[in-house]
């Protein structure tokens, strides 16, 4: 993962019950990792969160794959400070350390998924 991780905002819009243990749906989180095509950063990203989601059906992740709605969106446009809609699909601390971190093509329900907003502090 990389030494100097980039702090993001990430409000969960939906579902509305993925909240802070404050109440909030913005959470504070780092970009660990940035997928990469022809050598140039792009979407989708791992990101940490400081605060874990919770619900009633999950005990919480901190770790997510953040997709932007718009398949080809680049990260760039994030670093200039333009707010992403994605996706976020929770994944285990061995799937992001892993060599597929970005792969979410097994996921069945066992981590959070939510829609929100990503976008510079």
């Amino acid at each position: 993962m990389s030494s100097e991780p980039l702090a993001v905002q990430v409000i969960v819009n939906d579902p509305w019950e993925f909240t802070t243990e404050a109440g909030t749906n913005v959470f504070s989180a780092s970009v660990l990792l940035v997928s990469s095509e022809a050598g140039a950063p792009r979407f989708p990203l791992v990101v940490r969160l400081e605060e874990p989601i919770r619900a009633a059906c999950f005990e919480g992740t901190d770790l997510f794959v953040v997709t932007a709605h718009e398949r080809s969106m680049a990260y760039s446009r994030l670093l200039a400070g333009e707010p992403i809609e994605s996706g976020l699909t929770g994944i285990s601390k061995a799937q992001a350390e892993g060599v597929e971190p970005f792969d979410t093509s097994s996921w069945r329900g066992q981590f959070p998924a939510a829609r929100a907003t990503l976008r510079l502090p």
